[in-house]
């Protein structure tokens, strides 16, 4: 297991692989931290990647300050837990709603089990079960990253429209 300390180079390829929670939510943060301009994201609901806590948020509020043309793209199968459980993100959605996107997957394809992080077309945070535990953090990795990006961009594409700041009501 590689350290995943705050200092990481990211420019130098690194592949950690990740066996428990903790793990995930330290890896989650070294590649929120890595990003410059682009961060994709996909999971179910998206409340394993623990971007609802306050260090979280602090670091996706750093991303989208930190370049004019920074873009956050999220893609669930449901909102529940966005709409109940993530304040602070639902907030973000709201102060950045130029640059923070959530859709929602067409039923026709799915996000189904497929979980992961995607930043600036070479960083990728990686979950599934396997025989060596239940993710990756692959840094400064482009031939990785770059099939997640396509399998992203076709599901987002198909996504009909971003979800309202706000719910629409009468």
């Amino acid at each position: 297991m590689i350290q995943l300390a705050s200092n990481v180079d990211v420019l130098r390829p690194t592949r950690a692989v990740l066996g428990t929670s903790s793990e995930v939510a330290a890896a989650c943060l070294v590649l929120l931290r890595a990003a410059r301009r682009s961060l994709r994201c996909l999971h179910r609901d998206l409340s394993v990647f623990n971007l609802a806590t306050s260090t979280a948020a602090g670091e996706l509020e750093k991303f989208l300050l930190g370049h004019r043309n920074a873009r956050i793209r999220l893609l669930v199968d449901e909102l529940d837990w966005l709409e109940t459980r993530a304040p602070r993100l639902k907030l973000l959605h709201r102060q950045f709603s130029h640059a923070l996107e959530v859709r929602v997957a067409t039923s026709e394809d799915p996000i189904g089990d497929d979980s992961w992080m995607e930043a600036d077309g070479s960083h990728v945070l990686s979950l599934g079960q396997s025989a060596h535990g239940i993710g990756e953090l692959w840094l400064a990795n482009e031939p990785r990253a770059q099939t997640k990006l396509a399998a992203f961009d076709r599901r987002w594409d198909a996504a009909a429209h971003n979800v309202p700041i706000a719910p629409l009501g009468l």
